[in-house]
């Protein structure tokens, strides 16, 4: 949209349960938001039970990942805690792409979150998106 300013948080959980597929899937979203926003800024942050990556992306600065690091365990707290206390969470959207799987879910200290689920799981708290994975 040209003249809007898109600013959000995109935190993957890059595990070993998340197939190289899904994580295509996110990098392709990432990709549609700076097509359709003129201006952006995306705080995108990987990890599995750490933060593995972070990178931002905006017209002028950061790629879209290429390379994913992690393929561990799962846990959502070390991305959501250092989204925090980057102070990332509370005036941006944030997104957090998973299969749902984490050790533990963490809990609802962390404001408003959207998951982007790939399986059928549903989160205890935030808003939830089930994608899906067969959408062309």
């Amino acid at each position: 949209q040209y003249g809007e300013k898109v600013s959000c948080v995109i935190m993957v959980d890059t595990s070993g349960s998340i197939s190289d597929e899904d994580i295509l899937n996110v990098a392709s979203e990432i990709k549609g938001v700076t097509e359709q926003f003129q201006d952006y800024e995306i705080h995108f942050i990987q990890g599995d039970t750490r933060v593995t990556d972070y990178t931002v992306i905006s017209p002028f600065e950061g790629d879209i990942p290429r390379k994913f690091k992690g393929r561990g365990g799962t846990s959502f707290t070390p991305l959501l805690d250092f989204a925090k206390d980057k102070d990332l969470l509370a005036n941006s959207a944030v997104f957090y792409f998973t299969d749902g799987y984490p050790d533990k879910w963490p809990d609802d200290k962390y404001g408003n979150i959207t998951w982007v689920i790939t399986t059928d799981i549903e989160p205890p708290w935030g808003d939830f998106i089930h994608y899906d994975r067969e959408r062309d």
